[in-house]
């Protein structure tokens, strides 16, 4: 039966190029006259897709962590949505691989889909869509880079809590927030928690600077 390998070496490229062909890969930059020989090969030597393999990548999904271990471990909130991410896969009959952004490369194309975990830049979003286009971001507000994710509403549960405070008159309201930056640390992000809380206590003339400090999100910091 003939392999991947079998048609690189005819066609002169690497195992990669094809397989990537022959999985339709919109992303790859491959003349036409390439991929038109690679499907010609493919053909005479009656190249078949293995099923198992194509159903073991219908199982697998890839979870990419912007944390280390040991981050992880510090950081209740990342570790708990890992948690439940892994329950939840299983209950589905789905094997999780777990990767950190380091380690992002040419094996997201193995699995059915990708989650990535935590805060990154727009190159890193990029990045990893062209490798898999089934990825959804979590933690990480991707929609204007046109990327699927899931975030925290943080914006009315800060304000909920500004209400019920200044409903009993309590109206010295002071914030811990945090400061944090992408992966590869190409950009700064502000707490969208502190943007929301500044703007609303403005609009009433109760926001008072000296009651707000900003540290990092880390125990330490704490």
């Amino acid at each position: 039966m003939a392999t991947i390998k079998d048609i690189a070496e005819q066609a002169q490229v690497s195992s990669a190029t094809v397989s990537r062909v022959l999985n339709q890969d919109s992303t790859l930059a491959v003349s036409e006259n390439t991929r038109k020989k690679i499907f010609e090969i493919a053909k005479k030597l009656n190249y078949q897709k293995s099923k198992r393999n194509v159903q073991e990548k219908k199982k697998k999904i890839a979870l990419i962590e912007w944390y280390s271990q040991k981050e992880e471990l510090d950081d209740l909130y990342y570790y708990s949505i890992r948690l439940g991410i892994e329950k939840a896969a299983h209950s589905l009959g789905y094997r999780i691989i777990r990767y950190f952004q380091s380690e992002v490369s040419d094996n997201l194309r193995d699995v059915a889909g990708v989650l990535a975990i935590g805060k990154y830049s727009k190159n890193q979003q990029d990045k990893m869509h062209s490798y898999n286009q089934n990825i959804v971001f979590i933690d990480c507000d991707t929609l204007v880079n046109g990327y699927n994710c899931v975030v925290t509403d943080f914006y009315n549960s800060v304000i909920a809590v500004l209400k019920s405070f200044m409903s009993f008159n309590q109206n010295d309201i002071g914030m811990l927030a945090g400061e944090e930056h992408t992966m590869d640390l190409a950009e700064n992000l502000i707490d969208p928690r502190l943007i929301t809380f500044k703007n609303y206590l403005i609009n009433y003339n109760l926001y008072k600077s000296k009651y707000v400090y900003v540290g990092k999100f880390s125990v330490e910091s704490g």
